[in-house]
């Protein structure tokens, strides 16, 4: 793990990656992770306007890929989903009795929103389709809120499309100084890959690690 003083006016980021093969939790069936393949290859290289115009018109996809996405999950043992792993983190900013915004940018089914109900945390949940009157329509690159609005950003297997990065820019725009973001994806997205599709020691998630901190964001904790 990175643990440094934030420098002065810093948003702080909590990175965690992991591996959708890792030998610590068990396979999910071959149906759903191929499905979820497909949803990736096509969706993950869209850009956010272009994704948010789909969807749009295609409501019925938004709820596909997350009905599969669930019975992906389903596959894993509960401790090593992404959701899991984002509320252990939350649950520390939970602890005290400070309301704190959090701004969730692609909530997809707003599950943490959920989670940490009657809690000092209160969500703005964001996405491309609103699963229901909690969630709020809207492409995560360019949200309609003030600067410095958030105490906390999430971005939760949310870095989908060629400009990702204006995701890591308007979180930063939308955290007040010394808010945190905390932020989820792939292990094998961010790290350098042989010929044969293994991960090169060394380089696990250095990738995610060097685009935050060029974003400005102080790397205080990660896992991976």
């Amino acid at each position: 793990a990175l643990n440094r003083h934030p420098i002065d006016h810093a948003r702080i980021a909590t990175a965690t990656t992991a591996s959708s093969s890792s030998s610590s939790a068990p396979l999910p069936p071959p149906t759903p992770k191929a499905a979820i393949t497909q949803f990736h290859q096509k969706y993950l290289r869209m850009h956010s306007a272009n994704l948010h115009a789909h969807f749009a018109e295609n409501p019925a996809d938004f709820a596909e890929y997350h009905r599969v996405r669930e019975e992906t999950m389903a596959g894993y043992k509960p401790e090593d989903t992404p959701h899991h792993i984002v509320v252990t983190e939350l649950s520390r900013l939970a602890a005290g009795r400070r309301r704190k915004t959090v701004v969730d940018m692609g909530c997809g089914l707003a599950k943490l929103g959920k989670h940490f109900a009657n809690t000092p945390l209160d969500f703005l949940n964001y996405d491309h389709v609103a699963a229901d009157d909690s969630v709020r329509v809207g492409d995560i690159a360019r949200l309609p809120l003030e600067d410095g609005c958030a105490d906390v950003c999430v971005l939760s297997l949310a870095m989908w499309g060629p400009n990702k990065i204006d995701y890591l820019k308007e979180a930063y725009r939308l955290l007040d100084h010394g808010g945190r973001l905390v932020i989820l994806d792939s292990t094998t997205r961010w790290s350098e890959v042989n010929a044969e599709g293994v991960i090169e020691e060394g380089t696990e998630g250095a990738k995610l690690r060097s685009l935050l901190q060029k974003e400005g964001y102080d790397v205080v904790r990660e896992r991976i």
